[in-house]
């Protein structure tokens, strides 16, 4: 968690470590919640894990700190995390921006899209207002016949949906 430059390694047994396109590299050594933190610039800035397998069941959380308010009022979905594999298997988790007409949730949300042999799931949260300038830690859980959205720990939505969460393509944060 505390990498400045090179190979950004998973905190568990997992050893999903990627591959970070952050520039400037100093970039890469911003001041976080536990240890350090990235700063992505919005535009282009990522972290590529290949591949992280299809799922049945996972947990995908983070922390984030929106420069800029983020709001019922923003017009352009932000992507946050995501994997695609082909139109119909991806998973996108965004800040759901006016200008997104798919899915469930309102301007403002986290929205969180899993797409499996065509078949979707969304879970969004029920906070639709994130202050610049504040940490908030996201996670969303799937399996065992739910999903769920939390954040900062409480739980903001569930769903009695569950799929496979697709994972062989390139995945990004």
């Amino acid at each position: 968690l505390d990498e400045t430059s090179g190979t950004v390694y998973d905190s568990t047994l997992n050893h999903f470590d990627g591959t970070p396109d952050i520039t400037p590299v100093s970039n890469m050594d911003a001041t976080g919640i536990i240890d350090g933190a990235d700063l992505f610039d919005g535009n282009d800035d990522s972290i590529d894990f290949d591949s992280l397998l299809n799922r049945t069941s996972g947990t995908i959380e983070f922390w984030f700190n929106p420069d800029a308010a983020f709001d019922s009022s923003s017009p352009t979905t932000e992507g946050v995390w995501g994997t695609y594999e082909s139109a119909d298997d991806n998973l996108r988790i965004s800040l759901r921006g006016a200008d997104y007409t798919g899915g469930d949730g309102t301007t403002g949300t986290i929205q969180f899209k899993s797409e499996y042999g065509g078949t979707e799931t969304y879970v969004v949260t029920t906070t639709d207002t994130w202050a610049a300038d504040t940490w908030y830690h996201y996670a969303v859980t799937w399996g065992v016949g739910t999903t769920v959205v939390y954040v900062n720990g409480q739980e903001q939505n569930i769903d009695a949906s569950v799929q496979t969460a697709p994972g062989t393509g390139s995945t990004y944060a």
